[in-house]
């Protein structure tokens, strides 16, 4: 099942926000099974979390708030989706610390 588009209350993730939002990631053109989609998707979370966590009178996001949210978001995800996007994330995060070994 693939979910077109997620969206993610801010008031249910952080008192920080003071008007309710809505959060939208845009998941059509994504495939979280690749590293590409991968990182597209990481790049839009990240975006719309500093959007959405920024409410605190400073211009750097609350990193409670950006945890919340990522969580939030990911439990939006359906089971596999979370399976495909865990899996390409553990195989980019192993090739890293291969590569940092490395060299």
């Amino acid at each position: 099942m693939r979910i077109a588009t997620l969206i993610i209350a801010s008031t249910l993730i952080s008192a920080t926000v003071s008007q309710a939002q809505d959060f939208r990631i845009n998941l059509t053109d994504i495939d979280l099974s690749t590293p590409e989609g991968v990182q597209t998707f990481e790049t839009r979370l990240a975006r719309q979390a500093r959007l959405a966590c920024t409410g605190t009178g400073s211009r750097l996001p609350n990193g409670q708030c950006v945890q919340a949210f990522r969580a939030e978001v990911m439990s939006q995800l359906s089971p596999t989706q979370r399976e495909e996007h865990a899996r390409v994330r553990s195989r980019t995060d192993t090739a890293r610390a291969a590569a940092r070994s490395a060299g």
